[in-house]
């Protein structure tokens, strides 16, 4: 997409697409070359391809790496299909140092699904996030001296709705007795995988990674591993992992550590459950909700909801955002009814009287 050419007493100049001359600030014609394949003066295009796929040293990968932050292959899988199908096509044509602000953002605006329909807010924020993230390494290469992504903002979050599970409907489904609760979920393992889910407001991928190792006799929990599900291994990474805490902790009930008790090996569910039967988890619970509360619209996940609105009700903010692993305070975890809100008020108020 470019040529180069020096002339004697000159540096080095290039053209793109038989426009005009330009210098390129190099005496050779090697080192412009190898300048201009990563990104100087270079387009957009030439520049975001494979970006997060390549694996040289002037790779988004290798500078996260000499940081030691780990990135997960489906992560960057994903983030180079919206590169690859949304931004490409946009900029691909585009010099890095012509994308501007206002460009960015009446695209964003005004962009659609392939279908004519409108992208989610959420979604136009993950391109922005990586056209942003792209265009800051390309400052960092010396291709344009400000960040243009960085001044457009985001959309604003839109709270999605949470279908949640009440305290009456948690004490059904969970019942204290450990025969009933083995004979409802259909065995030990299911049993004690869904209790924690429940004592803890683990992720599904943290629970999974659970050694007997990471439980204390007092009920304690620490972990620092996750399963990763998109490369079937365990990790030494928690989600918020080089955004916040590298471990997760909760607190086991007895029921909870008898239902261990009963299970042998390394790691508490990997080593009980086949991984071909993993995906029958999400699949036992909407059937056990299905049939003792009569509801279809409810996941695995409401428990993690259930556990997050029963913590909001009692404990400060800072401890809750620790217990579910956020880095931010989640306010569509927060379904108390009217109440509730009441009878946490009223506890809050009553540290401070007499």
């Amino acid at each position: 997409m470019y040529r180069l050419r020096k002339r004697e007493g000159r540096k080095v100049e290039v053209s793109y697409d038989g426009g005009p001359w330009k210098s390129t600030g190099y005496d050779t014609i090697e080192e412009a070359d190898d300048k201009l394949r990563w990104g100087k003066l270079d387009f957009f295009g030439d520049y975001a391809k494979d970006f997060y796929i390549r694996r040289d040293e002037n790779s988004i990968w290798y500078t996260n790496s000499a940081r030691g932050k780990t990135i997960c292959k489906h992560v960057e899988q994903t983030k180079q299909t919206w590169v690859d199908t949304i931004l490409i096509p946009k900029f691909g044509k585009t010099r890095i140092i012509d994308i501007k602000a206002r460009d960015i953002e009446k695209w964003l605006f005004s962009i659609k699904k392939p279908d004519g329909n409108n992208y989610a807010p959420i979604s136009k924020n993950h391109m922005l996030s990586t056209l942003r993230e792209i265009l800051d390494h390309a400052m960092r290469d010396g291709v344009i001296i400000a960040n243009e992504a960085r001044k457009v903002k985001p959309f604003m979050k839109t709270a999605k709705k949470r279908n949640f599970l009440t305290a009456k409907e948690i004490e059904i489904i969970f019942p204290k007795d450990d025969a009933e609760l083995i004979e409802l979920y259909g065995s030990v393992v299911m049993a004690c995988y869904f209790r924690i889910f429940l004592d803890t407001g683990f992720r599904p991928c943290e629970i999974m990674g659970l050694r007997f190792s990471d439980i204390r006799s007092d009920g304690s929990v620490y972990t620092e591993s996750t399963f990763n599900y998109h490369e079937h291994r365990l990790v030494h990474r928690i989600k918020t992992t080089n955004h916040g805490k590298d471990y997760k902790v909760g607190l086991l009930s007895a029921q909870s550590l008898r239902l261990v008790s009963m299970l042998h090996g390394e790691y508490i569910i990997l080593d009980n459950i086949p991984y071909d039967k993993h995906h029958r988890i999400g699949m036992k619970f909407k059937e056990v909700v299905k049939n003792k509360l009569g509801r279809t619209d409810v996941s695995q996940y409401c428990i993690r909801h259930a556990f997050a609105t029963r913590m909001i009700m009692k404990y400060p903010r800072e401890l809750v955002m620790e217990l579910m692993g956020h880095t931010t305070w989640e306010d569509c975890y927060d379904v108390r009814t009217s109440d509730q809100i009441i009878d946490t008020v009223r506890t809050g108020l009553s540290r401070y009287q007499a």
